[in-house]
């Protein structure tokens, strides 16, 4: 009885496997490889590194390739597992009899984000994809991987301005966070960002005030048209908020800072 088990095992195993191997399959694009590794592989060390190292050995795979890599990012970025792909590949943990190398998505996602990060202004031409992917929202984590992407590629990647203010209004608390950073990075259209980072400092989710506060601080000076409402967030219900709002005012406008009773 318990060898039929094992058998009957077996096979929903490679059933499920060979489903989902026809899946990446059939999704899978030509990726470049770096000393025998594909480039992928390399990148996952942004992520699951054990070491500086490693993340170094990264850096020098993602420097070989250079922008030819944004293809292969974009595909990472594009990534998301289904909640039966996650069940599945968490049954397959579980059991000993078929090892199964699995990379969650947001893993993969996170990488991306990281060369990108790495790749900065020089990663010009894949704004027109990374708008794409935001606009898709595939998942929240993919969203806000693509967010801080096209952040980090900086103005050149200012024409994606609209779609993220737009994207502030997001139901998803993190997607919201990593907008607004995202927006703040561009260092660019200060005219547009400022009013929408500052809009945040209203949001009803106390982390959303705390990282437009965190978003304004980063924009500096620019953000000066900011500063009544930082110093009305001093009062703010969550000490957090009431924290990193100094924080902001302390950075984009000290005098002000001072007659609010900031030290």
């Amino acid at each position: 009885m318990r060898k039929r088990l094992h058998v009957a095992l077996v096979v929903v195993v490679v059933a499920v496997l060979a489903v989902l191997g026809w899946e990446i399959l059939l999704s899978r694009e030509p990726e470049p490889v770096v000393d025998g590794k594909p480039l992928a592989s390399w990148l996952d060390y942004y992520v699951s590194a054990q070491s500086e190292v490693q993340r170094k050995m990264a850096d020098q795979a993602l420097d070989k390739v250079g922008t030819n890599a944004i293809p292969t990012l974009l595909r990472m970025l594009r990534q998301r597992d289904s909640t039966f792909k996650r069940d599945v590949m968490g049954l397959l943990q579980k059991q000993h009899i078929i090892k199964a190398h699995y990379i969650p998505a947001e893993r993969r996602n996170q990488a991306a984000y990281f060369a990108f990060l790495k790749l900065g202004a020089r990663a010009e031409v894949a704004v027109p994809a990374l708008i794409e992917i935001y606009e898709l929202k595939l998942s929240p984590f993919s969203q806000q991987t693509t967010a801080r992407s096209l952040g980090h590629i900086g103005p050149a990647a200012k024409s994606a301005i609209p779609l993220l203010i737009r994207g502030l209004a997001d139901t998803n608390t993190l997607v919201r966070c990593d907008t607004l950073l995202a927006l703040a990075d561009f260092h660019a259209e200060p005219e547009l960002v400022v009013p929408a980072l500052t809009n945040a400092l209203n949001d009803p989710n106390g982390k959303v005030r705390i990282f437009a506060c965190m978003a304004l601080w980063k924009v500096g000076v620019a953000a000066k048209p900011a500063v009544p409402a930082l110093v009305k967030a001093l009062d703010d219900s969550d000490s957090s908020v009431r924290g990193q709002a100094a924080l902001a005012l302390k950075q984009i406008d000290p005098e002000a800072a001072a007659q609010a009773g900031v030290k």
